[in-house]
């Protein structure tokens, strides 16, 4: 068998004419599950062993260095494989793959554990090509230093820069270093003090900005040519001096590893041309996610002559927010008017009723490529919607499930269960179930809750003002937000703490006293931070945890802490909307004012203690298990990309969560919103819960939000619909609960009923874990009446 008839043995139909077409270039639109990097890595076998292309001449660009290592592993087995010769009848070809019911695709999944990368396994079907490989006895064989220019963009052309950039006309060396994040923001502070400008713009802030231009070409000379305000031209001295910093040291960002290249080709054409004629193939995955200066600086190597293949999926093109350009994907004919274009539609991974609702959505998007994805599996089953009276019954009633699940053996192992959201704030109350209930989990791509900066930061607050003598959490707080009192001083009042046998708090009361060196804007901080801190003591007995919380991170200007911190509102946004999540979690220790005291005999500032108690069990839960290996996965949607799951909870469907709401009023951004639901839908392999609350806290304030739009774009012959939020007919039969009555609930077990409202309920829960809490009346079965 020769190699083009063995290569469409191992590859469906369509598969196989993306792989085997080199004549013109290729634009490959692959669906989710569809075995994308598979026909990739095919695609260069053939080129490498059918058309005998040097391997030197072939240039792979991907997004991450696992991809590129994985992909030159199984080059590397691949070409031992051929020249070996060997045979494996059993793996017959692509018939009697078919016939016993399974695909070349289905073969990978069987080898791959449930919910890892798919890119672990995406080279596996190379091993097959020991069983009917066709011979080959040349000498030339496939050795890993030949693989230089199998890479990631920066890795790549790293190689340019290392051989060329002396050519810039620069003070750089062949031999520049590269600084790391921490080293690079050293050189950022030293620059705002030096031009005085550090008092008003922050460390991210500033990096955010240069980052913006380099990845649009844009070097200092011409980013003044676009600036105009008066922000811009601050902005602009920064970056002129920051780059002036990074040449007198002989050292790159991250960010000029693609910068200066671009300058160099627009620069010298001479070597420009000279790489023209050094790639004949140029090969880019995921080429959806592309920004400006990286599909530039593609183009630029291809020229005119370069057979480019681009394969990705503009259905899941999700980074517009970080500079992603799906538009190079969708308009690539401008530039190459010749290319061919490959669809790639059939899925292997999911059932059909996940795959025609993933269709259904997704087909509402106007800007994309046409596609009919099309289920390689069988089944009839439906995905099932939830709705949910608040987001903490969405999380008890899915916890619950997935606890029966387990119980009932439906799921074998809890890392095939994945809870997926569009911001890292929604885990927090699935983290408090999960942590109550002892069932592990981990957060993917995130800090556990109680681990996030902001939250560390906000209770290091709330410890400092019930325990002034606590210096751990003094020395975290006291510049933050900043406040002009540096390392140095810090580090001096510490000492002299130790020094007099007493705590930091001491030593910052009486600091006039003392004979201490501090610069006028330290002293005005310190001033500033302890008068802050007194007037929210004073306030401890009148307001309620949640009250008091809220306080002290408007008192201190937490939020403009964020915006300057993170360099922008929406990420700041995401943050603060954690510190929000943190509020709710306050808001029930409220409701203790009404259990078995009089009214306001318990003050706040034992409520606010008891809070803090629970809080420091749940953290020291956290700790002890987040080394669980089989344990539910929880993650935002962005993260999910590249996932696959057996079993998927999607929640907080509704608008103005997911969708955002800065997404209802714009199109485009709308699209983007959708395409992350596509995603998310696509991740499940077997089971799809989708799941939104009539009710959602937000920031401690309770906001009602219609379901999400994109439940409406599923057809109502896909669904099965529970209701489990009160959303009932009103002649529903319903039980009679009353002050005093003893209760059963079934994931807080046993209670008393302290107040009724309506069909509300304040329960006080046996087990001191769960306290107090609001309740719906449907919730609950009475178990003993009060006479």
């Amino acid at each position: 068998m020769d190699i083009t008839s063995y290569i469409k043995s191992q590859l469906n139909d369509e598969q196989g004419e993306a792989a085997l077409h080199i004549d013109t270039s290729s634009l490959i639109i692959a669906g989710a599950g569809s075995g994308k990097t598979r026909t990739l890595i095919y695609k260069i076998a053939y080129l490498i062993r059918g058309k005998h292309i040097p391997v030197q001449k072939i240039l792979a660009v991907t997004f991450t260095n696992k991809a590129a290592n994985e992909m030159k592993e199984r080059l590397l087995k691949i070409s031992e494989e051929i020249s070996s010769g060997t045979r494996d009848a059993d793996r017959g070809t692509k018939d009697s793959i078919q016939s016993s019911g399974a695909n070349a695709k289905d073969l990978d999944s069987s080898l791959r554990s449930e919910g890892q990368y798919l890119d672990d396994s995406l080279g596996d079907f190379l091993n097959a090509m020991q069983s009917s490989a066709p011979a080959n006895t040349s000498a030339n064989r496939l050795l890993p230093h030949t693989l230089k220019w199998i890479g990631t963009f920066h890795s790549i052309f790293l190689k340019i820069l290392k051989e060329d950039i002396e050519k810039l006309g620069m003070k750089y060396t062949k031999n520049f270093g590269i600084y790391d994040s921490n080293e690079s923001q050293s050189i950022m502070k030293d620059v705002l003090k030096r031009l005085g400008l550090q008092d008003i713009y922050k460390i991210p802030e500033a990096k955010v900005f240069i980052s913006i231009q380099k990845n649009n070409g844009l070097d200092p000379k011409g980013a003044i040519k676009i600036l105009k305000t008066d922000h811009d031209q601050s902005m602009y001295k920064i970056y002129e001096e920051y780059q002036k910093e990074l040449e007198n040291n002989n050292s790159l960002d991250f960010d000029d590893l693609l910068l200066l290249p671009y300058l160099l080709f627009k620069k010298n054409p001479v070597i420009l041309k000279k790489r023209n004629d050094h790639f004949d193939y140029i090969l880019v995955d995921e080429a959806q996610d592309t920004n400006r200066i990286q599909f530039e600086l593609m183009k630029m190597l291809g020229g005119e002559n370069a057979n480019m293949t681009l394969i990705g999926d503009d259905y899941q093109s999700i980074y517009g927010w970080r500079g992603a350009l799906m538009e190079n994907f969708l308009n690539v004919k401008k530039y190459r008017p010749d290319i061919q274009m490959f669809k790639l539609q059939i899925n292997y991974r999911s059932r059909p009723h996940i795959v025609h609702a993933g269709n259904q959505i997704i087909k509402n998007n106007v800007n994309q490529y046409e596609k009919n994805i099309v289920a390689h599996r069988t089944g009839d089953d439906k995905i099932t919607i939830f709705s949910h009276a608040s987001e903490m019954d969405e999380a008890a009633n899915i916890v619950d499930l997935i606890k029966k699940m387990k119980d009932q053996g439906k799921v074998k192992n809890r890392n095939q269960v994945a809870i997926l959201y569009r911001t890292n704030a929604q885990s927090s109350p699935f983290e408090q179930l999960f942590l109550q209930e002892g069932i592990p989990y981990k957060v993917w791509g995130a800090y556990k809750f109680f681990e996030r900066k902001e939250i560390k930061d906000t209770l290091s607050y709330i410890k400092y003002i019930l325990n002034p003598q606590d210096n751990i959490s003094l020395k975290r707080i006291l510049n933050v937000p900043t406040r002009k009192i540096g390392k140095t001083t810090i580090e001096t009042i510490e000492e002299l703490a130790i020094d007099q046998n007493t705590n930091m708090h001491e030593i910052l009361i009486h600091i006039s006293d003392l004979g201490v060196k501090l610069t006028p804007a330290a002293t005005k901080g310190i001033e500033e931070f302890l008068t802050t801190m007194i007037g929210i003591r004073t306030q401890l007995k009148k307001l309620t945890p949640a009250e008091l919380i809220e306080t002290l991170i408007k008192k201190i200007k937490y939020r403009d802490y964020l915006v300057k911190e993170e360099g922008g509102e929406p990420q700041a946004d995401e943050k603060y909307e954690n510190i929000g999540q943190l509020i709710n979690m306050a808001q029930k220790y409220d409701l203790r004012k009404t259990a078995n005291e009089e009214p306001g005999s318990i003050v706040g500032e034992e409520l606010l203690r008891q809070f803090m108690e629970e809080v420091a069990l749940l953290s020291d839960i956290s700790e002890n298990e987040s080394g669980e290996i089989e344990a539910v996965k929880l993650m935002t949607a962005h993260s999910s990309k590249g996932l696959e799951f057996p079993i998927v909870f999607i929640v907080g469907l509704e608008d103005y969560i997911f969708p955002l709401a800065n997404a209802m009023q714009d199109p485009k951004t709308l699209e983007e919103e959708r395409r992350l639901m596509y995603v998310a839908v696509t991740r499940a392999k077997d089971v799809l819960f989708l799941s939104h609350a009539h009710s959602r806290m937000t920031r401690g304030q309770t906001k009602m939000n219609p379901p999400s739009r994109f439940l409406d774009e599923i057809s109502p012959d896909l669904v099965k619909r529970y209701d489990l939020g009160g959303g009932g007919t009103d002649d529903e039969p319903r039980q009679n609960v009353d002050e005093g009555d003893s209760v059963m609930h079934k994931l807080f077990g046993k209670g008393y009923v302290l107040e009724v409202w309506n069909n509300l309920t304040i329960v006080k829960f046996h087990n001191p874990k769960f306290g107090v809490r609001k309740i719906e009346m449907r919730f609950l079965q009475v178990i003993g009446k009060d006479e």
